[in-house]
């Protein structure tokens, strides 16, 4: 691991209070936790900065991109490099809850924070939707897949704060993870692009988050990655 990877989770969870979320890193690694190679970061990532890594998305139409302005193009920020993983690994990401768990809102049930979608696609676009996106894996002939869903919450993660949840957790700053595994059918020296989506709605109001990843599909790689 990188100390630029140590430096950009210490000041994710520096910074979390009164923020919202998004991606912060993401790295090869097994289901034991073991990581390999070196971290990759979203579209224009230029460190655990609210205005300029988060997307939130308070109104839906047919035509609300999927991907932040910035993040519309397949291009890095200085010394945030693309994620390097081979077809068939398992990726997993980081973000910080940012209090939507230790303090959830005013009569929201514990655990309701809210359900993260990924998204894969070998063909991205840049008129890429959110409303087009989430209907891959509902019908046939789609140019990208449905590859996991999991609750906000993994269960583990906090921030720290005086609040029951968060000492129950050990009071301490904790990231959130998911996962998810890359295909195997992308081929070496393509490019695999993947979109976090977080829906945070609730019956009273829509509030949708969403980062925007390219990963370089490389052929070789270290084992037990898969």
């Amino acid at each position: 691991m990188t100390y630029q990877y140590y430096l950009v989770i210490t000041i994710a969870l520096a910074t979390a209070a009164h923020a919202h979320s998004w991606i912060d890193t993401l790295v090869v690694a097994t289901h034991s936790g073991d990581v390999y190679g070196r971290p990759g970061y979203i579209r224009n990532y230029t460190g655990h900065l609210d205005d300029y890594a988060m997307n939130k998305i308070l109104d839906i139409t047919l035509g609300t991109p999927v991907c932040r302005g910035a993040q519309l193009t397949q291009v890095q920020g200085l010394g945030f490099p693309r994620l390097a993983a081979q077809a068939g690994s398992r990726v997993r990401a980081s973000y910080t809850e940012n209090g939507h768990i230790s303090k959830p809102r005013t009569g929201d049930p514990i655990g309701d924070s809210g359900m993260t979608f990924w998204y894969g696609t070998k063909d991205p676009a840049q008129c890429d939707t959110l409303y087009g996106v989430m209907e891959w894996g509902a019908h046939e002939g789609q140019r990208g897949e449905l590859l996991v869903v999991a609750p906000f919450d993994d269960g583990i993660c906090t921030e720290a704060n005086e609040t029951p949840i968060s000492k129950g957790r050990g009071g301490s700053n904790i990231p959130c993870h998911s996962a998810f595994t890359i295909l195997w059918d992308v081929q070496p020296g393509s490019i695999y692009t993947v979109y976090w989506i977080w829906d945070y709605s609730d019956a009273r109001h829509i509030e949708i988050y969403t980062s925007c990843a390219d990963i370089d599909i490389i052929g070789e790689g270290p084992e037990g990655v898969l």
